[in-house]
């Protein structure tokens, strides 16, 4: 399973603790079902202040501390926080985090994370986080997300309005530059399956090379939206052949849920 035992544990555990102000983002959060890529090694905490990160950061040691787990502080930095927590042989990362408040949707109350960032917002920031950085579980987190959640074009149109200084073609291009699946990278993640590199890398470009095109067919106007229906639900594939009667949500301090027209 994506969620180990022991993660399990110590989510539960800490799960009182998720708040719309503290919650649970990043890896494990998009690899929580079963049929996933891959297992998160780690558990990010996102907060919208810096107050908020010290304060969850100080609730959640003290729990931890008090059932029975060590905790190793390695980082205590304003808007940052990260430690490992073991019992019994098993070990995690935990990081507590600031990240901007701006986001497509509000925080979803999860009945096994407490709160987490909702799917679009997480695969918001995957599509950053590739744009800045070569990462190959970006890759995979990004490759599950058009396979379960939103295509990556939809992906990559909102993802201009969550960070404006990025037109299509210029986030698209520092994706690519990014892609780059060294076998060793690959190999220290924790895969459901075996995959190469060469499968991984042919996998990721077909999802990949085809967005360009798709997106210059995009209203400009619309850039850094989400398409939604009448009834609020997300358009998991636009394309410029079913955009004309869809709604134009954009993301907003907080976030907010799109408007049901009747």
């Amino acid at each position: 399973m994506p969620i180990t035992d022991f993660q399990r544990e110590v989510l539960t555990l800490l799960k009182a603790h998720r708040n719309p102000n503290s919650y649970v983002a990043g890896g494990i959060a998009i690899h929580r079902s079963e049929l996933s890529l891959r297992r998160s090694n780690d558990v990010d905490f996102f907060h919208d202040t810096e107050v908020a990160v010290s304060e969850s950061a100080t609730a959640d040691i003290k729990v931890l501390s008090k059932n029975g787990y060590k905790v190793t502080l390695l980082l205590d930095q304003p808007s940052f926080i990260r430690a490992i927590t073991s019992k019994n042989d098993f070990s995690l990362k935990l990081e507590w985090v600031r990240d901007t408040a701006f986001r497509f949707f509000p925080i979803v109350e999860d009945e096994d994370l407490g709160f987490r960032l909702h799917d679009i917002d997480l695969a918001v920031n995957k599509c950053l986080a590739l744009a800045n950085r070569n990462e190959v579980r970006d890759i995979l987190d990004l490759i599950q997300m058009h396979s379960t959640v939103i295509s990556l074009a939809a992906i990559c149109w909102a993802t201009c309005g969550k960070d404006p200084g990025f037109s299509p073609d210029l986030l698209i291009d520092c994706m690519q530059r990014h892609s780059i699946i060294r076998p060793e990278k690959l190999s220290a993640e924790s895969l459901v399956k075996d995959i190469s590199p060469t499968e991984l890398k042919k996998r990721w470009l077909d999802i990949l090379n085809p967005v360009s095109a798709l997106l210059r067919e995009f209203p400009s106007a619309d850039l850094g939206c989400i398409y939604t229906n009448n009834d609020g639900s997300i358009v998991r594939e636009p394309s410029s052949k079913n955009l004309a009667n869809k709604k134009r949500h954009f993301g907003s301090i907080g976030g907010s849920w799109p408007s049901v027209y009747e």
